[in-house]
C-alpha cells in the first residue's frame, strides 16, 4: 500500500508548526490591538482609525485561521462500499489506495483531490465473491488495475460541501457529484461522504447478475487529514 505520506517525524514537526502558528497568531492579535490603540490615541480622525483597526484585525484573524489539510492518517481513513444481493445490503472495502487531497474549509473553491484505488485490494465480503468480482465480467482486474476519482471543483453547501469531478472505473469515465461533511478537531479534518454509482454505466457485472446484485452501489469514504506542510 502506498499513501501520499511523509514520515511520522515529519508529521510531528508539522503539528508542532501548527502549534507555533497558533502562538504566533495570539501574539499578532495582541500586537495589533495595542498598535491600533496607540495610533487611535495620536489621531484626531476617530472614524478612519476605527476602520483601520477593523481591517487590521480582520487580516490577522484570516491569516490565523487559514489551514490547508491533506496529510492522510491511513489508520483512521478508509474507502468502503455497500451493494445489495437479493435485496440484502452487503458491505465491502478497498484495502489499498493513493489519495492526494488538499482542503481548506474556509476556501473550498481552492481544494483539490485525486484518489486512485487498487482494484486487486477489493474485499467483497467472502472468498467466492472476491474471486468473482476480479473476473472480466466484473472489474477485469488484470486489464484495469485501478479506479480513479479526480476533482474539478469544490463548493460549500450550507453546513456541508460538494466535490464535482470524474470517476473512472474499468476504463469508463463518468461525471460524479460527491457530497461530504467536514469535522474539525485537534488540528485534524475528518472528511466523510457517500455517493452512488451505477454498475451498468461502468459495465460492471453481466446481465445475468442483475436480478441478484442491485445496479446501485454506494461508495463511502472517511479521510482523516492533518495540516499540510508549508
Amino acid at each position: 500500500m502506498q499513501f501520499w505520506l511523509k514520515s511520522r517525524k515529519e508529521a510531528s514537526r508539522r503539528n508542532d508548526d501548527v502549534t507555533d502558528d497558533a502562538g504566533w497568531c495570539g501574539v499578532s492579535m495582541v500586537f495589533a490591538w495595542f498598535y491600533a490603540e496607540l495610533v487611535i490615541k495620536r489621531s484626531t480622525g476617530e472614524m478612519p482609525m476605527k476602520i483601520f483597526f477593523a481591517v487590521a484585525m480582520t487580516m490577522v484573524s484570516a491569516a490565523c485561521h487559514a489551514v490547508e489539510f491533506g496529510q492522510i492518517h491511513p489508520e483512521k481513513s478508509n474507502i468502503t462500499f455497500i451493494s445489495r444481493q437479493m435485496g440484502v445490503p452487503i458491505e465491502g472495502k478497498f484495502g489499498k489506495y493513493n489519495a492526494h487531497i488538499a482542503f481548506d474549509p474556509d476556501h473550498p473553491e481552492a481544494a483539490r483531490a485525486q484518489v486512485e484505488i487498487e482494484m486487486a485490494s477489493i474485499d467483497a465480503g467472502n472468498p467466492d465473491s472476491n474471486d468473482e468480482v476480479r473476473t472480466k465480467g466484473w472489474f477485469d482486474i488484470e486489464q484495469f488495475r485501478t479506479a480513479k476519482f479526480e476533482s474539478s471543483g469544490f463548493k460549500a453547501r450550507g453546513g456541508s460541501y460538494e466535490a464535482e469531478g470524474k470517476m473512472t472505473i474499468k476504463g469508463v469515465t463518468q461525471p460524479v457529484m460527491v457530497p461530504f461533511t467536514v469535522k474539525l478537531e485537534n488540528n485534524v479534518a475528518i472528511l466523510e461522504g457517500l455517493f452512488p454509482i451505477s454498475r451498468k454505466q461502468y459495465g460492471i457485472g453481466t446481465t445475468d447478475w442483475l436480478e441478484v446484485v442491485g445496479d446501485e452501489v454506494k461508495l463511502l469514504f472517511r479521510f482523516n487529514l492533518g495540516p499540510l506542510g508549508k
